[in-house]
């Protein structure tokens, strides 16, 4: 691999793809971005995830002299972070290290072979709706749940329900102690309702602003969030639901 570009644009694609990773012991290819550049498109991927939420941001006018694919940690985004200039380049230097080198100074790291990462290919939905203001109804709502309980019966209390219909925007969310329920006027153009893992909400209020317009739509068992350059998904809860709203 080697490759040339925005130090800005690639230390955002760090930190934000980066949101997604946990500390798995089971797999610890996921503690780890899957970083893939592409010499035929000239596009970069980062990708990060976690067994149910995945991060995937593309830099699409960068130089791909050589493509490939490998597994780097996140600390690569404190190397970009400190590195000056503008532009950086990364390869693989003498010492099979992955070398990230801007202006006068550079920065060598051990990076991990991608074949085992495990890859989630979700298709692009085939129906989605134009949303905003999404991550503020998420706030006002999301520390209603129980993200602690291990008890099955009681799992959906770990979810946020999100509903677009009418030009508007509804979460709603309970522990079975307390309810929230939250509107947002800024709405969206279609209907569409969400199940989704309180901490996939955190991690997507977390990487859009409260003027982001996201493109939303469902692929499989899958919740996509689109916006520009950036694809977040995350697992769909299917079983039976306590609605909030119900309960305020």
């Amino acid at each position: 691999m080697k490759i040339s570009a925005n130090r800005i644009n690639l230390l955002n694609a760090v930190k934000t793809a980066s949101r997604a990773l946990s500390n798995q012991k089971e797999m610890f290819e996921l503690n780890n971005l899957l970083l893939e550049a592409d010499a035929g498109t000239g596009i970069i991927t980062i990708t990060g995830r976690d067994p149910h939420t995945q991060i995937q941001c593309r830099l699409c006018n960068e130089h791909v002299l050589e493509g490939g694919s490998m597994l780097i940690k996140p600390v690569v985004a404190e190397m970009l972070k400190l590195l000056p200039g503008e532009t950086v380049e990364i390869g693989i230097n003498f010492c099979n290290e992955l070398e990230i080198r801007g202006g006068s100074c550079k920065y060598g790291i051990p990076f991990l072979d991608s074949k085992n990462f495990p890859r989630v290919k979700i298709p692009f939905p085939e129906d989605f709706i134009c949303v905003k203001g999404i991550n503020s109804i998420i706030k006002r709502t999301v520390f209603a749940t129980d993200p602690q309980t291990q008890e099955l019966h009681k799992r959906s209390l770990q979810f946020v329900k999100l509903s677009f219909a009418n030009g508007q925007t509804t979460a709603e969310a309970t522990n079975g102690l307390i309810a929230a329920l939250a509107q947002s006027p800024h709405g969206s153009d279609g209907k569409l309702d969400l199940i989704l893992h309180e901490k996939a909400l955190g991690i997507l209020a977390s990487i859009v602003s409260p003027n982001d317009e996201l493109y939303v739509g469902i692929a499989g068992n899958y919740a996509v969030f689109m916006k520009e350059d950036m694809f977040f998904s995350s697992q769909l809860y299917k079983g039976n639901y306590i609605e909030g709203s119900k309960l305020v």
